[in-house]
């Protein structure tokens, strides 16, 4: 080839994850992507057929399994008129291709009902609010990838994915009908406040210590007071 092209291309680290994206019929995967695993990762199994598809040249049955995997990122939505939705950007120590699954499932059966937006409710600081629209929480684990010296040749995949410091950050969509309730929103707390996001009966996103963040107001005599505020807390936890 050309002397400006390379002569090769080599693999040197390999670098492997997941990106998932449900409606959640219970809690569990949700608090382990949170909280972490008690074995220090999971094992994510995937299985799927041609007919998933709507049919063409993937017929067979075709299962991979994740392994190390861990949750960088965690976003939870609510949306009016919408089931929630959960993503979550997942890092792995490789994936294989496999021929069993054996695992357990935590997603819930699909026979299952999501939870709907009209299932819960939102709090803050005790109040439970009626005039939001919309609300999102992200997590975020804030991994790293540490490589080292394979114990068997040619091996290129990760060593660890540990954890560190988690940040818990997101954004509420409101509709004002005076502006009594908003000063007091953004009114400066040093203590901060205690968001609870209800998912279904007791099943729950909390939030600690949030602080409202940057926001515009609408300026125009004929809009409405809708904001979308974002903000930042010190910690959080799911029941």
């Amino acid at each position: 080839g050309s002397g400006r092209d390379a002569k090769k291309v080599l693999q040197t680290r390999k670098v492997t994850g997941l990106k998932v994206e449900y409606h959640p019929r219970d809690m569990n995967y949700l608090k382990r992507m949170v909280d972490g695993v008690t074995t220090g990762s999971d094992a994510i199994e995937v299985r799927y057929t041609g007919s998933d598809f709507g049919g063409g040249p993937l017929q067979n049955v075709q299962m991979f399994l994740a392994v190390g995997a861990r949750a960088n990122t965690i976003g939870i939505k609510a949306t009016i008129g919408e089931p929630y939705t959960v993503s979550g950007e997942v890092w792995c120590k490789d994936i294989k291709r496999v021929t069993n699954l054996t695992g357990s499932s935590y997603s819930g059966s699909t026979d299952e009902d999501p939870y709907m937006w009209s299932d819960g409710s939102i709090s803050i600081g005790g109040a439970t609010k009626a005039n939001v629209s919309e609300w999102d929480v992200s997590i975020k684990n804030n991994l790293e990838r540490i490589w080292g010296f394979p114990t068997t040749a040619n091996t290129k995949t990760l060593y660890k994915i540990p954890e560190k410091a988690r940040d818990w950050t997101g954004n509420v969509t409101f509709w004002f009908d005076e502006t009594t309730e908003y000063d007091r929103l953004i009114a400066h707390n040093s203590t901060g406040s205690t968001i609870v996001f209800t998912l279904s009966g007791s099943k729950t996103v909390t939030l600690y210590g949030a602080t409202w963040g940057k926001t515009s107001i609408p300026t125009k005599p004929t809009d409405l007071i809708e904001l979308k505020i974002p903000f930042v807390a010190r910690s959080g936890s799911l029941a």
